[in-house]
């Protein structure tokens, strides 16, 4: 059996070190992240030319918790000296680890693309449309760990919530052909921008309906990576900084 511990460190090591540090700055890494309001992230869909509709923020810890929770049923299952296996299973969770993303769902929610930010072109020009996945809709790919489809569009919609409720209220009421999750933040600023630019380019005016919702993941980034004393900091200054504002 797999202790938590260890794969802790298995998704950990997994989102930390599986792109090239030495490309940190060129992707436009911010190295020191803000955790950020609800407020805060309103501006910063502003920024981003994301319509607040369309507008939702991963919750903290959910997202995380379940992928080990998947993952740990998964070590479970094979031989532990199975070293194909494993390095399989790694190359998948190091995918589904990842600060930015793109999926998209059938219109039953069954998961059918995706890629990630470790499969942009480096460094230059920095292009998602890798080995031209996104010149057909809808997109399609030959790499086989973005070929492990296991999580549906429900997983996410678990895992996440609009950053505005007033203003979801009418997305879903008809159902579309396909939905779109983009896994964002500003801690991948340039890459985030770069994905949301190219969605724009590649999946407007066509034939079938789509559904997009922006998934934001700041603020699970930073909590999972911080210790105790640390959460503690984050929740007091996010309490200082709401009786500020009112």
């Amino acid at each position: 059996m797999v202790k938590d511990s260890s794969l802790i460190f298995l998704l950990l090591t997994a989102l930390l070190f599986s792109c090239r540090v030495a490309y940190r700055v060129i992707l436009g890494v911010d190295s020191t992240p803000e955790f950020y309001t609800e407020e805060d992230l309103k501006k910063e869909c502003k920024k981003f030319d994301i319509p607040l509709e369309q507008a939702w923020i991963m919750d903290t810890s959910i997202y995380y918790h379940e992928i080990k929770k998947y993952y740990k049923s998964i070590f479970e299952k094979i031989d532990k000296k199975d070293s194909i296996a494993l390095k399989q299973i790694y190359r998948v969770a190091k995918d589904d680890s990842q600060p930015v993303q793109l999926r998209v769902f059938d219109r039953e929610g069954i998961e059918i693309f995706k890629t990630v930010n470790c499969y942009l072109d480096p460094p230059i020009p920095m292009d998602w449309n890798s080995r031209g996945a996104f010149n057909q809709f809808p997109p399609k790919t030959k790499i086989e760990s973005l070929n492990q489809h296991h999580l549906n569009y429900d997983f996410f919609l678990n895992a996440a919530h609009p950053i505005d409720k007033t203003t979801a209220d009418n997305v879903g009421k008809v159902d579309p052909d396909y939905f779109v999750i983009v896994i964002w933040n500003t801690y991948m600023k340039r890459a985030s921008r770069k994905l949301i630019k190219l969605i724009g380019e590649k999946f407007s005016n066509l034939e079938q309906s789509i559904e997009f919702k922006y998934i934001n993941n700041n603020n699970a980034l930073i909590w999972q990576l911080a210790n105790d004393e640390q959460k503690e900091k984050i929740l007091k200054a996010l309490k200082k900084k709401k009786n500020v504002n009112h």
